[in-house]
């Protein structure tokens, strides 16, 4: 009885956080490949992305306790982008990207106290040509970019140095082509892991380290404890000798809600609890002063771009799910998918859809947080008109499932039309 309450409390209590977390002044709709990093006055500082139907952002918002709340910087800005790279000093950088036409190769710093957007000057003998999906640190006076996509689709190998006073770009020795790996500094020691390959499009599950600014090669390191599998486009946090992976995609292009530490001290792997929901191309960060971790945003299961916000307590190693957007992004858009009646519910729930045409291989299936199917509810032609489907909150094989949030998903001529979530509470 005892750990049932728990429980209860516990799932009213991320209602609740939810509640509170929505409230809050200028909560972002849906997002992903934006950055985010921790400030040195503290706050989380997140820029661009995109909103899963192709439009890129240039907004910069930084992370309160009455959630994301816009910064407003003067012109010039960066232009629109998804997929760049970035680190902060005692300001951001961010690096290339995916712009609204063409890949680019520009380099940005944003200064939190005045608030204030400037494009770095760039020369050198030779330049590395525009990317997305690559990987940055800075050390010392200079910024160090590895890897990454180019124009062609292909990974890259390429290793470069960008130095802060002089503006200019230098190659460093390479590696094998990696593109959306991870990247945290320890020291001196560049530590990057993940990525995926050009070779058959394979992900690599290795740890490679680089002792800046001189070393000669990414050097492979013989990790220990229980690490991760391949894996690419994940998020990446660090903080001193800690390094934190969360999501990502794997060589089946299943989207993972994996979450592994890193300690680049030792050398080893630590998996700690999985993430509430799976994403790719999310971002996320620490913050020292809460010893949390926030991540946000993303591509779910389903493929869709999620708005979604969850906090990782490192003191109590638990996550907190909050800030799920429920409406849809267009109210107007057919076929219409309600919110499942009631919410919370124990142990039956009827959820609505309507179509305005009779259309052919209609599904309506139930998943759990991550991204497994638990029951199809319908597969089959629908005409015209409202229904109602009551899920009786089992799976496919009759076994009730436990209490705690699922997704349903309206697909229509297999296209995905809509997404929400439910609550069962026993």
């Amino acid at each position: 009885m005892k750990q049932k309450t728990l429980i209860i409390v516990a799932i009213l209590m991320l209602i609740m956080s939810s509640a509170l977390i929505s409230q809050g002044k200028n909560t972002l709709g849906p997002r992903l490949g934006h950055s985010m990093v921790t400030l040195p006055d503290g706050r989380v500082l997140m820029f661009g992305g995109e909103d899963g139907q192709g439009d890129l952002f240039n907004d910069t918002h930084a992370f309160e306790e009455s959630g994301w709340v816009p910064i407003t910087p003067p012109a010039p800005l960066p232009p629109a982008r998804a997929g760049h790279c970035a680190w902060v000093e005692d300001v951001m950088y961010i690096y290339g990207g995916q712009g609204e036409t063409v890949l680019l190769d520009d380099i940005w710093s944003f200064d939190p106290i005045i608030e204030t957007w400037t494009q770095l000057p760039t020369g050198g003998a030779s330049t590395p040509v525009a990317r997305k999906n690559a990987s940055m640190v800075g050390y010392g006076d200079d910024l160090y970019v590895y890897g990454g996509k180019d124009a062609n689709g292909l990974n890259l190998m390429d290793f470069w140095s960008y130095n802060l006073t002089s503006g200019n770009w230098t190659q460093k020795e390479g590696h094998a082509p990696s593109a959306g790996q991870s990247a945290a500094l320890h020291n001196n020691d560049m530590y990057v892991y993940g990525g995926v390959w050009n070779y058959c499009d394979n992900f690599r599950d290795d740890v490679r380290r680089y002792s800046l600014p001189n070393d000669n090669e990414f050097h492979y390191v013989y990790t220990s404890g229980d690490a991760p599998g391949g894996c690419a486009y994940h998020a990446v946090a660090s903080d001193g000798d800690k390094m934190w992976v969360a999501g990502g995609m794997n060589d089946d292009k299943a989207i993972l809600d994996d979450f592994y530490e890193f300690n680049m001290s030792t050398e080893t792997w630590t998996q700690l609890p999985d993430c509430p929901i799976a994403r790719a191309y999310s971002a996320m960060a620490y913050v020292e002063d809460d010893f949390k971790i926030i991540l946000f945003g993303g591509l779910d299961p389903y493929g869709n771009a999620t708005n979604d916000l969850c906090i990782y307590d490192l003191s109590t190693n638990t996550w907190l799910l909050v800030g799920i957007d429920d409406e849809p992004s267009n109210p107007n858009t057919q076929p219409l998918l309600s919110q499942n009646y009631p919410n919370p519910f124990n142990p039956t729930t009827i959820i609505k859809f309507s179509t305005t045409v009779s259309t052919e291989n209609v599904e309506l299936v139930i998943y759990n947080l991550k991204g497994q199917k638990v029951q199809t509810l319908v597969n089959e032609t629908i005409p015209a008109g409202e229904h109602s489907v009551f899920w009786n909150g089992k799976d496919e094989y009759g076994n009730s499932v436990s209490s705690g949030l699922y997704f349903y998903k309206l697909i229509i001529n297999n296209k995905t039309e809509a997404v929400k979530k439910c609550l069962l509470l026993k």
